[in-house]
């Protein structure tokens, strides 16, 4: 089978023509459907990460979107198009100006909703393309005047069948990795240590074990593996992002600080990364607070307020980096007047978001704290019910709980009512110790 290499982001990232795209959404409903459809093998690429030709040049097609090429990926597609010209498809978010890609390539422009995700998957389109460009690619110049250089046939036969095998022992892996998870860090380990190094590895996979040690709260661990990628991925944003949630999962909240700090000056604010920021000014905030030193507790609650603030005007679509500003202004005393300006936004961005596709843990519990600040125990508890069937790790119930406990002490100390919301953070802490038993039931089995 031949293989394409699809050189799209993960999860929502910003587009170069401005909108927030939900990357999964395009790989998984427009371009993995496209490729089963013309007969190819898939390998995806984050293109902010990518520092390698070989993937472009042995690859019988490839696939990229314009909005998120780096200027060192354009140098990889100019090469490409000298070894296998008209095989690279680009895609964009909107019209793509003449010239702006390398060689005769291929566009496909799709649309988005307000969400982020395709308006029209367009996989159709997509499949024709590819099957267009199954033709032999025509020899170019460079064979003619460069001797020894092999053609594009020399380079299947040499090449191919080493990516295709990695892409084959990547899937397993990630397989492997999905079982561990469901039992504990033990299992996750015991799969890391057949890994071997994770630099040879694919990105995805090594990406997955981050993920799965996040999922089972190994927060060293997750540490020790970002160290253990490859420099190209361990400089990207969302590497940079994980290892600043770890760090200050693991209590060393000083180096999440820098983390992210020096992402900002990178890339200036971007709604994840000034949520995590906030996260770690909450978590200090927190534990000051039990500290009793009251003075130092609320300038890093007007920090967590800054960051997430920071965080949801750099696109406030996104409800995650709102909902928590919203939190931290209820913390304030007396409560921030801002929050009565903000908090139809943030409704309506996590309605819109909804609206476009199917609803996950955050955006229930996002509703359930919004329906808490906005004093309706009836409408909490219904999103409650809903979040709690969403729920995919342990941690996630945990941080809903702990707002909800944040916002009662806080309206407790103002001599509000507020006992109703205990109830609500009952049912988030059971629902995450229950999964907690659960996981320790099947690893002793």
């Amino acid at each position: 089978m031949r293989v394409c290499i699809a050189l799209i982001p993960p999860g929502k990232q910003r587009h170069s023509t401005g909108t927030t795209i939900d990357c999964d959404d395009v790989f998984e409903r427009m371009v993995r459907p496209a490729a089963a459809a013309a007969g190819l093998e898939l390998l995806r690429g984050d293109p902010e990460s990518f520092n390698s030709a070989e993937p472009l040049l042995t690859c019988e097609q490839a696939i990229a979107d314009a909005g998120f090429a780096t200027p060192a990926l354009f140098y990889h597609l100019g090469l490409r198009e000298a070894v296998r010209p008209g095989a690279t498809i680009m895609l964009s978010n909107g019209r793509i100006a003449s010239g702006a890609l390398p060689g005769p390539s291929r566009v496909l422009s799709y649309l988005v909703d307000p969400g982020g995700r395709l308006v029209d998957a367009l996989a159709e389109e997509l499949a024709i393309m590819l099957r267009h460009n199954a033709a032999p690619t025509p020899p170019t110049v460079l064979y003619e005047l460069v001797e020894g250089v092999p053609g594009p046939g020399m380079l299947d036969h040499l090449k191919t069948d080493v990516i295709r095998e990695r892409l084959q022992y990547s899937v397993r892996l990630q397989d492997c990795l999905r079982t561990a998870r469901g039992q504990g860090p033990d299992a996750v380990r015991r799969v890391d240590a057949e890994l071997g190094d994770l630099a040879h590895l694919e990105f995805g996979v090594a990406l997955d074990l981050l993920l799965s040690y996040r999922a089972v709260k190994a927060w060293e661990e997750m540490i020790a593996v970002i160290e253990r990628v490859s420099p190209a991925l361990h400089g990207t944003a969302m590497v940079q992002e994980q290892l600043a949630f770890a760090l200050n999962r693991a209590g060393r909240r000083d180096e999440a600080e820098r983390v992210l700090l020096s992402l900002i000056e990178r890339r200036g604010p971007m709604p994840e990364t000034c949520a995590i920021l906030g996260r770690v000014y909450k978590d200090s905030y927190e534990e000051l607070l039990k500290q009793g030193d009251d003075v130092a507790a609320a300038c890093m609650l007007e920090r967590g307020i800054g960051a997430y603030l920071a965080g949801f005007e750099a696109d406030w679509r996104d409800a995650y980096p709102g909902i928590n500003v919203l939190t931290l202004m209820e913390l304030r005393n007396p409560a921030d007047e801002r929050r009565h300006k903000i908090r139809p936004i943030v409704e309506y961005a996590v309605e819109r978001k909804m609206a476009a596709g199917p609803a996950d843990y955050w955006d229930a519990a996002t509703c359930v704290e919004l329906a808490v600040l906005g004093d309706d125990p009836e409408r909490a508890s219904a999103w409650l019910h809903t979040a709690l069937g969403l729920v995919r790790e342990i941690w996630e119930p945990e941080t809903t709980a702990r707002n909800l406990l944040l916002i009662r002490a806080a309206r407790e100390r103002r001599a509000e009512l507020s006992s109703w919301i205990k109830a609500l953070e009952d049912r988030l802490t059971d629902c995450a110790r229950n999964s907690s038993l659960k996981t320790r039931v099947r690893v002793s089995n």
